[in-house]
């Protein structure tokens, strides 16, 4: 899969990362999808119509609809996102380019616990 994504976007591509339960014991390959956040440059994102082909084709192999994002997103999301982005920095796997999660942080403000 990080190949087709790498032939459409080239140099565009920043990451591919497989996150949530793929990642964990609890998947179960006859049951569970794969989920996988794409970051791409801004450029990347101004082509995201070359990934349509590409959602259809994995999609019959269980891969769900990707979550595609630019770095800056995820760097500006942090305090409206805190929940989900710790989910999926807890449980990831890079398959591919840089591991934007590796340095982000949250504020335990953002984060509440009930």
């Amino acid at each position: 899969m990080a190949n087709d994504y790498k032939t459409a976007f080239g140099s565009d591509l920043v990451s591919v990362i497989l996150y949530g339960s793929g990642v964990t014991k609890d998947y179960n390959p006859k049951e569970s999808d794969l989920n996988f956040l794409i970051v791409l440059s801004e450029d990347g994102m101004d082509r995201l119509h070359l990934a349509h082909g590409l959602v259809a084709k994995w999609r019959k192999n269980r891969v769900s609809t990707p979550l595609f994002l630019t770095k800056t997103y995820i760097e500006s999301s942090l305090d409206t996102f805190p929940v989900e982005f710790l989910n999926i920095k807890r449980n990831h796997k890079l398959i591919f380019g840089e591991d934007v999660l590796e340095e982000i942080s949250f504020k335990r403000h953002f984060i509440w616990t009930i």
